[in-house]
């Protein structure tokens, strides 16, 4: 007759149950925990940065009027054309765009690059993160990769 023996169980491995008690557990923390520690890690950084300039940019889009090249672009999105002479065909689309789905205004006229400001601050983020910047800084021994994103944040 064979003798069956308990094996002692690996440590490293978690059972279902236990995964299951922890997934629970993360659920049930408070939201003021999680979005702390979703902002630790670095796409919650990231993310972070690219929201706060949004918000600075759509805050301050409608506290001076037009200058005279958004008008300008609103005058070439009402006739459209494949090509202009001093800018590409995308912006007057985007003007064309703007002022379809917003009107007039000088909030909606910003709205686009507001977006496209805060996307490139995310994107540069995740590049530099991809290509090796996810690392803690002082292990990097390179100081552009955790600057990356800051850099494009408060650039023009």
């Amino acid at each position: 007759m064979a003798t069956i023996t308990a094996t002692p169980r690996d440590p490293a491995r978690r059972t279902g149950a236990e995964e299951v008690a922890e997934r629970s557990d993360a659920a049930a923390r408070p939201l003021a925990r999680r979005v702390a520690d979703g902002l630790r890690s670095g796409p919650g950084i990231v993310s972070a940065l690219a929201a706060a300039k949004l918000a600075l940019h759509l805050a301050s889009a409608g506290l001076y009027g037009f200058f005279i090249d958004e008008l300008y672009f609103l005058a070439c999105g009402e006739h459209l054309a494949w090509g202009y002479p001093d800018f590409p065909p995308l912006t007057a689309l985007q003007a064309w765009l703007t002022r379809a789905l917003f009107g007039d205004s000088p909030w909606s006229i910003r709205l686009f690059p507001a977006l496209a400001g805060a996307g490139l601050v995310f994107l540069t983020g995740m590049l530099a993160r991809r290509l090796g910047g996810g690392r803690p800084w002082p292990r990097s021994r390179s100081w552009p990769r955790p600057s990356s994103s800051p850099s494009a944040a408060i650039s023009p």
